[in-house]
């Protein structure tokens, strides 16, 4: 599997970032509390915890800066297709979406 770009909508100090990866390496940098932790734990967050989670992992991606509910969508190819996986966390109301080009879910 390989990372192609990230959306996080209303996740702790980002209102909205979108993100391309590089094919062999993406560095992330800046100043302190800027994000990148952010970054990292909603791409875990996004790729391992349900949407429907409840509780401290979903707690600490709510923004306390922006309204509405957080929402990661990442992009990867894998098995020589390009695949989407969009997840919206609001507890029991959550969803989650995986397409691919063909638009298979």
């Amino acid at each position: 599997m390989r990372l192609i770009a990230c959306r996080l909508q209303n996740v702790r100090r980002h209102k909205e970032l979108a993100l391309r990866f590089g094919r062999e390496l993406t560095l992330i940098g800046g100043a302190n509390e800027t994000g990148k932790s952010t970054l990292v734990e909603a791409l875990h967050k996004g790729l391992f915890l349900r949407a429907t989670a409840t509780g401290r992992g979903v707690e600490e991606l709510r923004s306390r800066l922006h309204p509405g509910l957080p929402d990661v969508e990442i992009s990867f190819a894998a098995q020589g297709d390009v695949w989407r996986l969009r997840k919206r966390f609001a507890g029991s109301s959550g969803t989650c979406q995986l397409s691919n080009g063909s638009g298979l879910a």
